[in-house]
């Protein structure tokens, strides 16, 4: 019993002991720390707003503990691409390539147009007036004079005033457009316009002055046509010319053919070798000549001059107009060679033309 009763006492006094260990511990932190509280609630730490500022600016409050390792990731994401200073440092390259590239674009855009023109360029309008004249060839038939006329009508339309003179060396100017073959102005202008053909026609720029030649009065007419649109550059729409020029560069050239007449042969030589003989008095005759000519050139591309009978030529195509009753023909026509000549007599002066013109067509046309 004594036992049992000392055991029981001594698991009392234990008990007691550790209640009063347990009760101490407790009693402790809770109610003498607060002196460790107080210091942490007054302490600047928690007053401050340098550290309730973050707190708050960062995204969440909850996430600090998470986000530790997050914000520093976060953090660098940011900055690199918050570093605009590296935006600038992006921008101002942008400014500095922007500078020099228009520099480089702006001398390659005007350094043509500020080049000056080759030494040999013919001006021709300049600041909206005429720095020309055209002169006329002696001769020009009324076709090409209409077009000639049309064309300065439409320059004084446009307020540009041109003078026309005709073929005379007291006429001389520095710029002149030269239409058809102008003989008063210089040996490099006597260009023979037959070398183009019948419907060929050119335009060049030579030594200052500009040529319009044409290989017939048609070609010539639609020489002056061309001259107008692509040198002028005058159409239905065209309000005014400020400049206009023509370099050599710039000739326009068209050659007629081939023809359907590639020869013509006469006393066994070719028809190129000879001149047509006619007397300018004799109307009739010398109007035979011409159409006689033309319907050669026409179709052959030869172009044969017209002399005085009494020049001694070997190979001439020749004309003979006699009384109806002595022609040899019965038709009062006839062709005939003799002495490497052409002969063509007629009885009949109003109808030689057509006399010529008919043998052309059905003895040398249809002949192959």
């Amino acid at each position: 019993m004594k036992k049992t009763k000392f055991l029981c006492l001594i698991l009392c006094l234990l008990l007691a002991v550790c209640f009063a260990f347990t009760a101490c511990g407790e009693d402790e932190p809770t109610v003498d720390e607060p002196t460790v509280d107080e210091p942490t609630v007054d302490e600047p730490t928690v007053d401050e707003p340098t550290v309730d500022e973050p707190a708050v600016d960062e995204p969440t409050a909850d996430e600090p503990t998470n986000e530790p390792t997050d914000e520093p990731t976060d953090e660098p994401t940011n900055e690199p691409t918050d570093e605009p200073t590296g935006d600038p440092t992006t921008d101002e390259p942008e400014i500095p390539e922007e500078a020099p590239e228009k520099p480089q674009d702006s001398p390659t855009i005007d350094e043509p147009t500020e080049e000056p023109l080759p030494d040999d360029t013919v001006y021709l309008v300049v600041d909206g007036k005429a720095e020309f004249k055209f002169v006329l060839a002696n001769g020009l038939s009324d076709e090409v004079s209409e077009a000639v006329a049309e064309l300065v009508a439409s320059l004084d339309a446009l307020g540009i005033k041109v003078d026309t003179v005709s073929d005379d060396a007291a006429t001389l100017t520095s710029c002149e457009v030269l239409v058809g073959a102008v003989q008063s102005r210089g040996e490099q202008y006597k260009i023979d316009p037959h070398t183009l053909g019948y419907d060929g026609y050119a335009i060049k720029a030579i030594d200052g002055k500009i040529l319009i030649l044409g290989g017939s009065d048609k070609a010539l007419a639609d020489a002056i046509l061309e001259f107008k649109k692509e040198v002028l550059g005058i159409s239905k729409s065209t309000e005014s010319i400020e400049e206009a020029y023509m370099m050599p560069i710039d000739n326009i050239e068209k050659i007629d053919g081939p023809y359907d007449i590639k020869s013509i042969t006469i006393a066994d030589k070719d028809i190129s070798d000879f001149v047509i003989t006619a007397d300018s008095i004799d109307t009739s005759e010398y109007t035979a000549a011409k159409s006689l000519r033309e319907q050669i050139y026409k179709r052959a591309g030869i172009w044969l001059d017209i002399v005085a009978p009494e020049e001694n030529t070997d190979s001439a195509i020749a004309f003979n107009l006699v009384a109806s009753h002595i022609c040899k023909s019965e038709k009062g026509f006839s062709v005939t060679v003799k002495d490497g000549k052409l002969l063509i007599e007629c009885g009949f002066a109003n109808k030689i033309e057509e006399a010529v013109i008919a043998f052309f067509l059905s003895k040398i046309v249809r002949a192959e």
